[in-house]
């Protein structure tokens, strides 16, 4: 981690510094581009989209390149507090600008923390939870 970048081997992800929530959640490993990359590619192989597509792309040599999460810029970290109803899981929001894509995308993080009360601030929350759930959509 250094200034606004984290990264992750030969991968970089730049992060707003006044959003804490995703700070937080790539200093302590629960998001990185490796896995969402893993996340994109079961994503496409598991969707019931064009069989076609699906073919063709299995046909490239090196077909799941074009999945690579890499220079992508996390902002805009919030809690959805409505949607967690038990105080132990939390989830939320983030907003990702991938350059080799148009459009933002949306990714939603359910965090679990078994040692969690109503009283435990979100930055002890994220640093002490697993991730246990992940979405993500276009906008």
């Amino acid at each position: 981690m250094k200034d606004h970048t984290a990264k992750f081997d030969d991968k970089t992800i730049f992060f707003d510094q006044s959003d804490k929530i995703t700070e937080t959640m790539l200093k302590e490993g629960l998001i990185y581009p490796q896995l969402l990359t893993e996340f994109q590619v079961d994503k496409f192989e598991n969707e019931d989209s064009d069989r076609t597509q699906k073919r063709f792309a299995k046909l490239q040599k090196n077909w799941k390149d074009s999945f690579e999460v890499n220079n992508i810029k996390l902002s805009g970290g919030s809690e959805l507090s409505f949607l967690s109803t038990d105080e132990k899981v939390k989830r939320f929001k983030v907003v990702c600008k991938d350059p080799k894509f148009p459009n933002l995308m949306i990714y939603y993080f359910e965090l679990t923390d078994k040692n969690a009360t109503k009283d435990t601030p979100i930055q002890d929350f994220i640093k002490n939870s697993k991730l246990t759930h992940i979405f993500q959509r276009t906008e």
